[in-house]
C-alpha cells in the first residue's frame, strides 16, 4: 500500500498533468493517506504569501526554472526582480501617476 501511494505522489506532481480535487480526494480516501501532497493550507485556499522578500525570490525562482529550464540566468533575474517584488518595495507607477497620453 505505501509503494502504490509513494506512485500516486509522484503522480499528483508531474508538471504539465491536472488531476481535479475531487479525483486527488477519493484517491486519498481509497487509499487512506491524508498525506499525500498535504500543504498545511484548507482544501481550495490558495498558499500563503511569503513574509521575506528572499522567500518569494527562491519560490518564483524555482517556478520559473521549473516552467523554463532553458531561460538564462540574467533575464530570470530581472523577471524575478521586476515581476516579484512585494508591494510597497518599489513604487510602481498608478494610472494617478501617469499623464493622459500614457493611459
Amino acid at each position: 500500500m505505501a509503494g502504490l501511494s509513494k506512485r500516486l505522489s509522484s503522480q499528483l506532481n508531474r508538471v504539465g498533468y491536472h488531476i481535479r480535487q475531487t479525483i486527488v480526494d477519493q484517491a486519498r480516501a481509497t487509499l487512506g493517506d491524508d498525506q499525500l501532497g498535504a500543504t498545511g493550507t484548507a482544501t481550495g485556499l490558495p498558499e500563503p504569501i511569503p513574509e521575506r522578500q528572499e522567500d518569494i525570490n527562491k519560490q518564483a525562482d524555482a517556478a520559473i526554472r521549473d516552467l523554463f529550464p532553458r531561460i538564462p540566468n540574467t533575464d530570470r533575474q530581472v523577471i524575478i526582480e521586476h515581476a516579484f517584488n512585494k508591494v510597497g518595495a518599489h513604487s510602481n507607477p498608478t494610472s494617478s501617476d501617469l499623464r493622459v497620453m500614457g493611459r
